[in-house]
């Protein structure tokens, strides 16, 4: 539940602050945040992934000293940590001028003092996950969250400074409060099994880049778009709008990540404990989940995508509806691919790191090609073809390793599913106007209501999706 509610502060918080930015500055400067915060999160992926799960996974064992383990992750998180700070600050001209804007390369330079901070901050939360203070962890998150909703809208009220600095101190601050927080809780428990081997550093930098390098092309994904759209375009105001679909549409990757983190353990347990048809059973049920819960939830979303956007943002962002309409799916089906390579990994030693940056050279070269013809639209299509050969790629090594193969019948009936919904969803919201959030919303619960009747009437809902849920819920 902690680790939960510490995932919807983050999402939630996002909502408001792209809401809020979206609303406050122009949509230039709302591109040029995206860019930011893209540009961000494409350094984060060396320093959130790695690291952070080794150390977690390492302390948790407690078969190595932990002080010796800690200090050896930080050597090597920190080290990563200075080596993008060099190349951020001292690149920038190059990282500007390849984003064709050397307007940019002041911002690019303020970015990369978050950088080291943010390596602590990953490292605190590896550690506390480690050590199962999951109270801690949360409290990091939602600090973090909560900082950064407060702070960015309280430096924007000084009008003659420049908004985009604003922003990216805003934070800089919440990051290093959340930091702060972390290292306290790491020094204030002194209760620790005392363990005298000290781990080989060879051993933790595998482990740590073999992960790094999976997600490292995974996120490269959901975030080189907006770049390379701002890139080839030079429009900052379509950038602006690209930057609210694709802002929303990652909001179904957090989801999807929570759902993975709570069932990927219960399947790799019964899997290595011996139980391999209730492993296989779970696993069926989680591609279920995603296909008959999270999948028309995500339909309708997209299907709204312009009234969303008008309402929340104003009447010009509704140009952000057809981007997302796509975006929403290419960046579902890419969590499946996210769901299907975890749980593969989970229950053997079958690595696919390498299919992340296959389907990353696939987008690159279709933005070049769609991107000048479609502009956004093409952006986003450039993403959802990758997720779909990502999904196909993917069944080979599933069906190698869980020994089973997804039934038919049960592929058609998913397929069936999801088409009423998107056939209904989309005449819905091509003929009705909304005038508030409210009604919005409404329309939200009366065709999430009717999704459900659909089940009911294809017989997807049964005693075990119910079983499913309780397993869920229980872990």
């Amino acid at each position: 539940m902690l680790q939960l509610l510490s995932k919807f502060a983050f999402a939630v918080s996002a909502v408001i602050m792209h809401v809020y930015l979206g609303r406050v500055l122009k949509v230039d400067d709302y591109g040029l945040v995206g860019i930011i915060l893209n540009l961000m999160n494409i350094n984060y992926l060396f320093l959130s992934n790695g690291i952070r799960q080794s150390v977690s996974m390492f302390v948790s064992r407690q078969l190595y000293s932990w002080g010796d383990l800690v200090r050896k992750s930080a050597m090597f998180q920190l080290g990563i940590g200075a080596l993008l700070f060099t190349l951020n600050y001292y690149g920038s001209w190059i990282i500007a001028g390849l984003l064709g804007d050397h307007s940019m390369e002041k911002y690019i330079k303020q970015t990369a003092f978050i950088i080291p901070i943010t390596a602590v901050h990953f490292l605190c939360i590896g550690v506390l996950n480690g050590e199962q203070r999951f109270g801690s962890e949360s409290g990091m998150t939602i600090l973090y969250s909560v900082l950064r909703l407060v702070c960015i809208p309280l430096l924007l009220l000084f009008p003659a400074a420049d908004k985009l600095t604003l922003v990216i101190n805003g934070l800089v601050f919440a990051v290093f409060s959340s930091s702060i927080l972390g290292l306290v809780c790491l020094f204030t428990r002194h209760n620790r099994l005392e363990v005298k081997a000290h781990i080989g550093f060879d051993e933790l930098a595998r482990k740590s880049l073999a992960l790094i390098f999976f997600y490292a092309g995974i996120t490269l994904l959901m975030n080189v778009d907006t770049i390379l759209l701002k890139r080839i375009t030079s429009d900052d105001q379509v950038v602006g709008y690209y930057t609210a679909a694709s802002s929303f549409s990652k909001i179904i990757y957090f989801i999807s990540v929570a759902l993975i983190s709570v069932i990927t353990p219960v399947i790799s347990k019964k899997y290595h404990g011996g139980d391999k048809l209730a492993a296989n059973a779970l696993f069926l049920k989680g591609i279920d989940f995603f296909m008959l819960v999270l999948a028309p939830v995500f339909i309708i979303l997209a299907a709204s995508g312009r009234h969303l956007f008008a309402l929340l943002y104003s009447k010009t962002y509704e140009a952000a509806g057809g981007a997302f309409a796509v975006l929403v799916p290419a960046i579902f089906l890419l969590s499946v691919v996210v769901y299907l390579n975890t749980v593969v990994h989970a229950v053997s030693t079958v690595k696919n790191a390498a299919i992340s940056f296959a389907l990353l050279g696939v987008n690159v070269v279709l933005n070049i090609l769609l991107v000048p013809i479609l502009g956004a639209l093409g952006t986003g299509l450039s993403l959802l073809v990758p997720s779909m050969l990502g999904c196909m790629a993917m069944m080979g090594p599933v069906q190698r390793v869980m020994g089973i193969k997804v039934e038919v019948m049960r592929m058609y009936r998913h397929t069936c599913l999801i088409s009423v919904v998107a056939v209904v969803a989309t005449i819905v919201y091509q003929y009705i106007n909304f005038t508030n959030i409210y009604w919005l919303f409404f329309s939200y619960v009366l065709l999430a209501g009717l999704s459900i009747i659909a089940m009911k009437l294809l017989g997807l809902i049964r005693k075990d999706m119910y079983d499913f849920l309780y397993i869920m819920r229980a872990n």
